[in-house]
């Protein structure tokens, strides 16, 4: 059991690693895009905020801010990812 959370932990510092990537493909200052997706699901109680990536990036992404100030790239298409910002958004504007 201890080392399937290792892998699972190990897994997750990779992704939330490299799944975020600050790039420049115009020259005009700095963009976050989304080159790989965080492969579960992220507990609603553990998101505080998102921002869609920009339009010049090569893929379509959300990047979900936790608690505990990291950033973490999810797929913009998945159902749950629509639930959290579905959510985030009435949090927001109540």
């Amino acid at each position: 059991m201890y080392i399937f959370r290792a892998a699972v932990y190990i897994l997750y510092v990779a992704c939330y690693t490299f799944s975020v990537l600050h790039i420049s493909p115009d020259g005009s200052g700095l963009d976050q895009c989304c080159f790989t997706y965080f492969p579960g699901r992220l507990r609603m109680d553990l998101i505080v905020g998102y921002v869609e990536t920009s339009m010049k990036c090569p893929e379509p992404g959300i990047i979900l801010y936790t608690k505990k100030g990291n950033e973490v790239c999810v797929d913009p298409r998945a159902h749950w990812v629509q639930g959290v910002k579905k959510r985030l958004d009435q949090t927001f504007f109540q």
